[in-house]
């Protein structure tokens, strides 16, 4: 549903014919895809016991946590199961980071994905927080790339 809302943007990339997909949004993004997430909480709030409170606050901390600096921000990486290992990901990801050399800024991302830390951290990005998130939430750590 997201990446419908995100393919006209142009911040969704692909790779081999979509067997693995990047969401870089870029410094002047960050207005538009709050309006393409808020777009999907009537949805998502449908699906939750609480009316979407707990989605709404996770969504809220992770926002405390974004550098108020202009960023590249990965919003999410995949690769097809039968094409991990290739190198489709690092390449998305290094896609990314090179938008934000260019353009003299940060590359960011969070993951709750701790085997994803290390993978990251090869690729250059470092941890600038690791913490819970509130109400018994998911551990999140969120990563930073300098120029």
């Amino acid at each position: 549903m997201l990446d419908e809302r995100f393919v006209h943007t142009g911040w969704l990339w692909e790779a081999d014919d979509a067997a693995g997909v990047a969401l870089w949004v870029p410094p002047d993004g960050g207005e538009r895809f709050l309006e393409i997430e808020l777009e999907t909480r009537d949805a998502i709030d449908a699906m939750t016991e609480d009316d979407g409170v707990r989605y709404r606050a996770l969504w809220d901390w992770i926002e405390e946590h974004l550098p108020t600096e202009p960023h590249w921000f990965l919003d999410h990486l995949a690769v097809a199961p039968e094409r991990r290992g290739e190198g489709l990901g690092t390449a998305l990801v290094e896609l990314g980071v090179g938008f934000a050399r260019r353009d003299g800024v940060p590359a960011f991302l969070e993951t709750a994905r701790p085997g994803n830390v290390g993978y990251y951290e090869r690729l250059g990005f470092r941890v600038v927080a690791d913490e819970h998130a509130p109400g018994g939430g998911p551990r999140l750590w969120f990563m930073r790339s300098d120029p």
